[in-house]
């Protein structure tokens, strides 16, 4: 990467490297490569993986280096895919795809370990041949236009209004439902069935849409901060050796909800409902009380491991995390002893409220 390739000329670590001629600039490509939403990962339409590298600057929460952890757990997901559950996996939710992260590089130091801010990764690039303008991170297809111009998701639904001859308000709520079913339900499927738990929030989801705009596809990126719940754990852990419960990334069922209820849910669902009651006419309660009936539906199937679901629908709190708070402290999020010191509780939407005679949502 052009900024690390600065960085690591001025390393003083890296000084004889450059001197004895071990490390050579060697130019450049002759096709270019483009920075995607994250900067630190380009992309080239022509190759098949995309590069993802260590950048030495804070960016949100964090000093934005990999970490040996962080790429073996890459490794550890592309493995984990090509089990017999993995496959299971990819085979019960066709429209998803986990860009799985297979190899990874770096630069050893003295002492034979592995220099972070050298580290790079390779990752699946699965839009070589499709036109991946039709692709498009969820943070941006939900965001305020820089210009204030009508945003991505505007456009979108201005177009499924006019094509379907529906009034807005009815393609927001059919726009969203396909969202439910596409995005959301593999996302809950990986944890509630396989134990497998996956950072979903909105800049590690690339939406697939369709012709008229309506959502076909899930692409899931940024497979570092993977985990694993107890039945991930029973499920995987016999053909993938690396899956131990010493090795960070085997939760407790407790702080996985928390932490999935976080990414999955108030990210990435709660302010995709904003969005669309903003610009559709909707009022986020009637949002609200789909998710809710969605989610009902998939406890209802009877999953492998209820309990998130219990989390989402039965807790009349549940924790949002402290982003501006964590920017402001200049805390590495990365490097804190307790991660939930960021999270605070806020009162859950989607509640659905126990009673003697079943069960009554309350707002």
């Amino acid at each position: 990467h052009p900024w690390q390739l600065a960085v690591l000329q001025e390393d003083a670590s890296m000084k004889d490297y450059w001197h004895d001629r071990m490390i050579l600039v060697l130019g450049t490509t002759p096709s270019p490569w483009l920075p995607t939403s994250s900067v630190r990962t380009v992309y080239n339409h022509g190759h098949s993986y995309m590069l993802k590298f260590s950048l030495s600057v804070q960016l949100t929460n964090s000093i934005r280096h990999l970490y040996p952890h962080e790429v073996e757990r890459g490794l550890q997901v592309y493995d984990v895919l090509n089990t017999p559950p993995g496959k299971e996996f990819r085979t019960s939710y066709p429209q998803a795809t986990i860009l799985g992260e297979p190899a990874y590089f770096g630069i050893l130091n003295q002492s034979g370990e592995i220099h972070p801010p050298s580290l790079g990764s390779l990752r699946l690039n699965p839009f070589q041949l499709q036109d991946a303008a039709d692709c498009i991170m969820l943070a941006t297809l939900i965001q305020d236009d820089p210009d204030g111009q009508a945003s991505f998701l505007q456009r979108t639904l201005i177009k499924i209004s006019t094509l379907e001859e529906t009034s807005m308000a009815a393609s927001g709520m059919r726009w969203f439902e396909k969202f439910l079913s596409i995005v959301i339900e593999p996302l809950i499927g990986a944890q509630s069935n396989y134990g497998l738990l996956l950072g979903a929030h909105q800049q590690n989801i690339i939406v697939g849409l369709d012709e008229h705009g309506l959502p076909n596809r899930l692409y899931f990126r940024d497979c570092q901060g993977t985990g694993y719940s107890k039945l991930g754990y029973r499920l995987f852990s016999p053909h993938v050796a690396s899956i131990t419960p010493d090795n960070g990334n085997v939760l407790e069922d407790d702080i996985a909800h928390k932490l999935l209820g976080y990414y999955l849910i108030i990210n990435t669902c709660f302010s995709t409902i904003s969005q669309l009651a903003r610009f559709c006419d909707l009022a986020e309660t009637c949002l609200f009380d789909k998710l809710r009936e969605f989610l009902l539906s998939l406890l209802n199937q009877n999953p492998n491991d209820p309990g998130f679901l219990h989390y989402l629908l039965y807790s009349s709190k549940i924790l949002n995390k402290g982003n501006l708070k964590c920017t402001l402290e200049h805390l590495n999020e990365n490097t804190l002893n307790d991660p939930f010191a960021l999270y605070s509780p806020i009162d859950n939407p989607i509640y659905y409220r126990r009673t003697d005679h079943g069960f009554d949502h309350q707002l």
